[in-house]
């Protein structure tokens, strides 16, 4: 076990520029990293480094880090937009293609189908697209392939969040033309659509939950890969979505950082990835992905439910009212233990809500809660919550303090905005000190009771 863990924090010593390219070799299932124009490295934490290799002169290289395919233990690179598509084999690339650079579909769906490679959808030449193309390898050319639009038809779109099953791709959260603001796009209604790979069929399913757990839409930032039959989104945090089982569920990095691009290997369990420090510096690393899971947040059902139709169900719903209200009024003379609140109880010394202790807080945030629930109605400067999250103030440095602090206030944000069911933002309140403007102050913005 002491190996695995000095083994997941080895990371690259050679300098990493900001068009790198990183993916998995289909043979060797291990990581590649082109880190700069002609220089690469391999293997897990990127062991092997220093090897001298050239890109097609023609394309750039950090244009492939979008649509990687692995078909019969070869690897496949296509560029973003769609048309070059480029082998790589024992270090060297070769250009396959005799397309062109079709600009077309940016932010596309990219998957594979027997042995096939396929993009969906897309931005470009000023158009979103709903088109299927699929890459022939014979001819080394792209084609468009037919649809099935006889019933339900999905709007031209790009940036989409997908899954795929073994016969089925799922899409969700795109952007499509904003008609009211022809200079403007917007985000499509929080609708799953499903396309049967067999049937070329597209079939609206019905609402997802997604948008309770990812807040920032701009899915163009966002790392997607398929793991254990289930589709993980790395953000800011990371979620992974179960469809066949209607299952959602968030969980933070378990030491946060600024991720840039990743790679995640099915058959060791592993993700490799490439993160930008405090101090500018790119660093690639690879880690089992249960240790680089954290915490879980919060669950939910993917789907949303359904709505019922109040002329089939009015009367149900009046009955329903009628025994809310009732209940209600009995409630109001009774004690309550602060339902839907939450709670600190100074003698178990532990935070709770609706009667049920937060577990998952750790030592550090319930520190810096205790600190802030002294002082509600008040503001304090941000360096008050040192105290609580310094372990040994004679070896830990500044710059180390104010990053974990940093850390764990976002980490409270996102925890009491899932549990409440309110915006993050809502959770601290901070301002600039009236007589210092460099002082940044913070105060809690939802009540806390004291029992």
């Amino acid at each position: 076990m002491l190996f695995m863990s000095i083994q997941s924090i080895a990371q690259t010593n050679f300098k990493i520029e900001n068009n790198f390219l990183l993916f998995e070799d289909a043979y060797t299932k291990e990581p590649v990293l082109i880190y700069n124009d002609s220089t690469l490295a391999t293997g897990f934490n990127f062991t092997n480094a220093n090897i001298k290799t050239s890109f097609p002169k023609e394309l750039k290289k950090n244009d492939f880090n979008f649509y990687q395919f692995a078909i019969q233990e070869k690897t496949y690179l296509v560029a973003a937009g769609c048309g070059p598509v480029v082998h790589y084999e024992d270090t060297k690339f070769t250009r396959v293609d005799k397309s062109f650079q079709h600009k077309s579909q940016f932010y596309a769906i990219p998957f594979q189908y027997k042995n096939e490679i396929y993009l969906w959808g897309g931005y470009g030449l000023f158009s979103y697209k709903n088109i299927l193309t699929k890459y022939n390898f014979k001819t080394q050319e792209w084609g468009s392939m037919p649809q099935n639009f006889e019933k339900e038809i999905p709007p031209a779109q790009s940036s989409m969040i997908y899954a795929k099953t073994k016969d089925k791709v799922y899409i969700l959260g795109g952007r499509t033309y904003d008609y009211e603001n022809v200079f403007k796009s917007k985000y499509l209604e929080d609708l799953v659509w499903e396309f049967n790979l067999k049937t070329n069929t597209w079939k609206k399913i019905r609402k997802h939950n997604l948008q309770k757990f990812i807040k920032n839409k701009t899915a163009t930032r966002k790392i997607i890969f398929q793991r254990k039959n289930k589709t993980v989104i790395l953000n800011d945090e990371l979620t992974e979505i179960d469809i066949e089982k209607d299952r959602i569920q968030m969980f933070h990095q378990k030491d946060y950082k600024q991720i840039l691009g990743a790679v995640y290997h099915e058959s060791t369990d592993k993700i490799s990835y490439v993160y930008r420090k405090s101090n500018q510096q790119l660093v690639g690393v690879t880690e089992d992905f249960e240790f680089f899971r954290g915490d879980l947040i919060g669950e939910d059902s993917f789907y949303a439910p359904r709505k019922i139709k109040y002329e089939l169900w009015g009367g149900l719903l009046l009955g329903i009212l009628l025994l809310v209200w009732i209940l209600y009024k009995r409630k109001r003379n009774q004690h309550t233990l602060f339902e839907n609140k939450i709670v600190y109880d100074k003698t178990a010394d532990a935070f709770s809500f609706n009667r049920k202790v937060l577990k998952n807080l750790s030592e550090h945030k319930k520190r810096i809660l205790k600190i802030l629930i002294q002082n509600q109605k008040e503001f304090l400067p941000l360096n008050a919550l040192n105290v609580a999250i310094t372990e040994d103030p004679k070896k830990e440095s500044y710059d180390a303090i104010k990053k974990r602090r940093e850390v764990l206030l976002k980490e409270l944000r996102q925890e009491f905005s899932l549990l409440l069911a309110i915006d993050r933002d809502t959770i601290f309140e901070t301002q600039k000190n009236s007589t210092d403007r460099r002082i940044k102050e913070i105060r809690l913005k939802i009540e806390i009771e004291i029992r």
